[in-house]
């Protein structure tokens, strides 16, 4: 009895052991906020990553696939972790400018570095913000933070 006692205590230090990077989550995917950082709630959704393959397709056909590459708003992580914002906008006027610098993951707590400048461009001054958001939602197709 002892004995089964004392391997049952010990197997935990003999069991297989793995580290789990959090942040596997948003290098997996590319991303889009449907609201953007300086809101109180925030929602990242998945993009798609971009499809470079035109093999078969006509010349309208490359050209919808290269403009839903282009346009819009894309967070991307790197293979080796380096973070890349995108917005491409078809008509800017009226769209507020905006940069991500990076994003961090303590604890239970996202960390956002970015900045934003309201239009019109000229008139406004650009603000950087550091943010530290809770996590609400956690998953592989959307994240909340509050």
């Amino acid at each position: 009895m002892r004995k089964s006692i004392c391997l049952l205590l010990l197997f935990p230090l003999w069991s297989y052991c793995q580290e789990i990077d959090s942040l596997q989550i948003l290098k997996q995917h590319d991303w889009k906020t449907l609201d953007w950082f300086n809101k109180d709630t925030v929602y990242l959704s998945t993009r798609e990553k971009i499809d470079t393959n035109f093999v078969g397709l006509n010349s309208y056909q490359i050209m919808k696939k290269k403009k839903k590459n282009l346009y819009g708003e894309r967070i991307h992580f790197n293979a080796s972790g380096k973070l890349t914002y995108i917005n491409n906008m078809a008509c800017p006027v009226g769209e507020t400018i905006t940069k991500l610098y990076s994003i961090n993951l303590k604890g239970k707590k996202l960390i956002v570095d970015f900045e934003s400048k309201k239009w019109p461009w000229k008139k406004n001054k650009t603000i950087r913000e550091k943010r530290t958001f809770k996590i609400i939602t956690w998953s592989s197709d959307m994240i909340v933070l509050k």
